[in-house]
């Protein structure tokens, strides 16, 4: 297991590992409805162009956007402000991933690509988080 810590949106390190199963947890907090849509945690290939391979990201709808592949989804279930979310991506074998909120899948694909060195990106707790926070994987 590994833990790093994630300070502010203006923290946007981003962290490598070669796994090919994970799962990312986090608390999210949306404080205040986006303008757009914006990333809260995702995990990619280290390929230069920085496509996501799995990821979750919050919209202007209140809705949540899964993100697998590059390609966005808009999912049917719905976020609060100010209401604290437990989050996870999850990669197994590879090439199966799948996005959780509170326990409840919003987004999975059997069939993403299986490469080269992954990079996760601590877009966690952004939208005008301050406060300390933490992700931590599971392997």
């Amino acid at each position: 297991m590994a833990t790093w810590p994630v300070n502010s949106r203006e923290d946007n390190r981003q962290y490598s590992f070669v796994i090919y199963d994970f799962t990312i947890v986090a608390t999210v907090t949306i404080h205040q409805v986006p303008k757009g849509s914006t990333p809260l945690l995702g995990a990619g290939l280290r390929d230069g162009h920085g496509a996501k391979i799995v990821g979750l990201s919050c919209g202007m709808n209140k809705t949540w956007e899964t993100v697998f592949d590059g390609k966005k989804t808009t999912s049917n279930t719905t976020w609060e402000p100010e209401r604290g979310y437990q989050v996870a991506l999850m990669l197994q074998d590879g090439h199966k991933g799948s996005v959780y909120v509170d326990g409840v899948i919003v987004g999975s694909l059997e069939t993403l690509p299986k490469l080269g060195r992954w990079d996760m990106k601590s877009h966690i707790s952004t939208v005008g988080a301050k406060r300390e926070t933490s992700t931590t994987m599971l392997q």
